[in-house]
Order: C-alpha cells, then structure tokens, then sequence
C-alpha cells in the first residue's frame, strides 16, 4: 500500500516507519520545517527504505502540501492516511497551541484525505479521551465525561471529528487508543520524554534544588512527599510491544472500528512512584495518600514539587479501566499480551533517560 503517515519525527513514527516500510508498504512521510532546518534535512540520518518526504505541516490547510506535491500524492495513488501526529501537553498556558495541532491537524488532514480520495483513515487517539469517567470500551466515545487537561479534551474532539468523516457511507476509519506510552521494553530507548517522563524528570530537579537548599540551610524535616492514591492504577504500554501491535492492526482492512492498546495488568501507580525513586537514589522523599498532621513543619521546598506535579495529579489519583477486546479477535493468535510492568524494566527506561540527559541535557 501506498500509506501517508503524519508524525514520523515523533516516538511513534519513527518507530513505525521502519517496520512498515521494511513490510513492503511505500511510505510517504509529511514532514514539516523547524529550527532553520528543512524536511529533508531533519530525517537525513533515517535509511528506511520506500520512504518518501513530503514537506508540509498538519497545522495548515490540506496540510500545507504544494500544488505540485498534492498532484503526485494523488497519481501515487495513496491509498491510506496514518494521522498520528499529536502534542502532548498538559499545560493549560497551551490550550490553543494543543488545539491547533490535535483538533485542528486532524480536520486538516481529513480535508486532504477528500482531496486525494482517500477513503481508508487511520487516526492515532489516546485511551485518555476517558477523562473522569471510571470505564471505557472499545465501542464507548461519549460517556458526559469531563477532561483533566487541554491534551485529553483536544484529543477527544479530534476522534470526533474522524467518527463523523466516517460516518459517510464510501469511508472508512480506524482508530487505535494507546495508553501511557513509554520506551522500550528490550533497551528503555526513547525518543521523545513528555508524559510520564516529564513526572520523572519534575522529580529529580525538585530533588536537586532541595539538596542544593539543604546545604545552605537547616531544616527540620528533610523530607518532601509525593502525594498519590495507594491502590489507582497507571496504564503503561513499551513501544516495541505497540509497534508491533500497530503494525499487524494496519495490515487488516479498514473498518470503523476502535482498538484500545492498553496494558492487561497495569502496575499501581504508589508501586512505581516508590521504584522511581529507590532506583533514582532518592533517599528524601516519601508518598503518601493525604497530608499528614505529623509533618508540623512543611519543608521549604514542598510547595515546589506539589506544583511541579500539579500537572500529573489526576492520574495519581484517578483509574480509568479500559476494556479490550477488538484487538484480540481482529488479530487472533497473533494478539500478543503486553509485557509485564516490572522493577527492571522501570529500571532500563530511567536508565536511558538519564544517559541521554532527558533529551535535551541537565539529567540527574
């Protein structure tokens, strides 16, 4: 198939680029300009194979894609869409920023999709479009839920959008929800160090600012609490194991069908906050569920790490169960069960992160 793919820059494409390619489909990649570099340029280290680069940007009209690119996108011809280009940003300064790119990038895209009369759309949501709702299935959208954050509400109006397109009778769309999705589970390699790394990393620099603190001034207590539900659930998925999953899912035909890839057996999110931090060396912090009287004395730097969390609170605290289902049936014998959550995996993607400085320099 001739299959163009948004988002080959970010951790998911370029992850999946290689693996489609190499099983014979012709890849056609949008890639737009940035930091003074063109396309071309930011991809020249890939060697995939049947990789083509199409300059353009999700956030403008048909994508930004020249006159002369649209007509040889269209006599390629292209005959899927892969739309898996997102932001992920928590930050509520970024309400429209987030938008644009996760609501605005999916209209665009489905305007191009009519342009090129492509009738088979592939769309890349989150299992996070669950909000404050407790359950979610493959065959529920709407629910009345409420969302927690700029991210999940953009990307629950952008499914909305593809569920409409779809709704005509000649298109079909197919929508994968993936949960928390971290590195490797063979390396810990990563590419990209939003989500749960941006909690990680808020960690160890409040961490570093209060031992620089304590050298200079005495403190009553030298602990800081990370404040968290004992028994909620976080929903966490290795890339390679998504790969994989991805990768035999958009082999099927097109259906309008939605697949939640999602862990079976997710760990407590207590459990994994604790690991972090034995396996991080940080010996001056604790979690606990509430604020407790016995700290009298609140450490200088607390109000600091409480805001440094502030963003990732919800998912402390809250659970949503995702149910499955589709993906086993679509994929049969070749369903595999993600791998388990364990002390030494949390180990290996820490471990990677920090030799590659967090992505952009100042690790632990």
């Amino acid at each position: 198939m001739n299959i163009l793919i948004t988002g080959v820059t970010g951790a998911l494409g370029k992850a999946l680029v290689p693996r489609l390619a190499t099983s014979g489909h012709k890849m056609f990649g949008l890639v737009r300009p940035k930091g003074g570099l063109n396309p071309h340029t930011r991809i020249s280290k890939s060697k995939t194979i049947n990789f083509h680069v199409v300059e353009g940007d999700v956030t403008c009209p048909l994508a930004g894609i020249s006159g002369m690119d649209l007509v040889f996108l269209k006599h390629a011809p292209i005959n899927m869409i892969l739309h898996s280009a997102a932001l992920i940003s928590f930050d509520k300064v970024k309400v429209a920023e987030t938008k644009q790119v996760n609501v605005n990038g999916v209209k665009n895209m489905l305007e191009l999709a009519e342009m090129l009369n492509v009738r088979d759309f592939r769309h890349v949501s989150t299992a996070y479009i669950a909000g404050n709702a407790t359950r979610l299935s493959e065959n529920e959208f709407d629910l009345g839920q409420t969302w927690r954050n700029p991210y999940e509400r953009s990307k629950f109006e952008g499914e909305k959008l593809v569920r409409l397109w779809a709704k005509q009778s000649d298109r079909r769309a197919t929508i994968y929800r993936p949960s928390v999705i971290v590195g490797s589970h063979e390396t810990g390699e990563t590419t990209t160090y939003d989500g749960l790394y941006g909690f990680f990393r808020s960690i160890v620099v409040v961490d570093r600012l209060r031992k620089r603190l304590e050298r200079e001034l005495p403190l009553v207590s030298s602990h800081l609490t990370v404040y968290s539900s004992s028994f909620t659930k976080i929903n966490i998925v290795p890339m390679d194991w998504l790969i994989g999953q991805l990768t035999l899912l958009l082999g099927l035909p097109a259906a309008n069908t939605t697949y939640h890839l999602v862990h079976n057996n997710p760990p407590r999110v207590r459990w994994v906050i604790e690991k972090v931090l034995e396996n991080l060396g940080i010996t001056g912090m604790i979690c606990a569920s509430r604020k407790r009287a016995m700290f009298s004395h609140a450490h200088p730097m607390q109000n600091t790490l409480d805001e440094a969390l502030q963003l990732f609170r919800p998912y402390l605290f809250h659970e949503t169960e995702f149910v499955t289902g589709n993906i086993g049936k679509a994929l049969g014998k070749k369903f595999e069960t993600p791998p388990t959550i364990n002390e030494k995996f949390l180990a290996s993607i820490l471990e990677y992160a920090i030799r590659t400085h967090w992505g952009k320099g100042g690790g632990k």
